[in-house]
């Protein structure tokens, strides 16, 4: 492979290694929460589920479309042209755990809807974009949607793909 002159960049984020919250929500919180659209694999949050993010000190202001905590991952340079980073992201999806999981199971016995939190397993994923652009023609050029299980498994894929970007000439293919 050809080494890449101009290269892309990443920052430094910090993947929670133990995605879970614990702390309740107020009785007020809980029952104005609405679990509308809600999915248990995806990585969108319900306005119950932004509640519970919020509350817990949880940063969630970087995500589009109301996802899951997300990090902006990749950035390229103005000289980067006519390659660019469309967006890049990778999400971490909280389970419950402790006392917000015990009053989940609790207003459950009223409100059977709620249960389906308590279904809810830690998710990573990396989602990505990088085009390339000029006057005339506008293409993806890679472009990644993936979910992991594992802390592990999301750092191991982090790190194939910052090797990849750094090393491989996306111009030449």
């Amino acid at each position: 492979m050809k080494k890449n002159t101009k290269c892309f960049d990443f920052y430094t984020i910090g993947i929670d290694e133990h995605p879970y919250i614990t702390k309740p929500l107020t009785s007020e919180q809980l029952r104005i929460g609405s679990l509308l659209k809600f999915n248990v694999d995806g990585f969108n949050l319900t306005p119950l589920e932004r509640l519970h993010h919020l509350n817990s000190g949880i940063d969630i202001n970087q995500n589009p479309n109301r996802a899951a905590a997300a990090q902006e991952w990749i950035y390229d340079d103005v000289d980067m042209a006519p390659l660019y980073v469309d967006y890049s992201f990778i999400y971490t999806r909280y389970a419950y755990a402790g006392d917000a999981r015990e009053q989940i199971r609790m207003y459950s016995k009223t409100n059977p809807e709620i249960k389906q939190l308590l279904n809810i397993r830690p998710r990573y994923g990396i989602s990505f974009n990088i085009c390339y652009m000029n006057a005339k023609e506008f293409k993806s050029i890679i472009k990644i949607n993936s979910s992991c299980r594992t802390f592990n498994e999301i750092y191991k894929e982090k790190k194939h793909w910052e090797t990849y970007l750094k090393d491989t000439n996306l111009l030449s293919k």
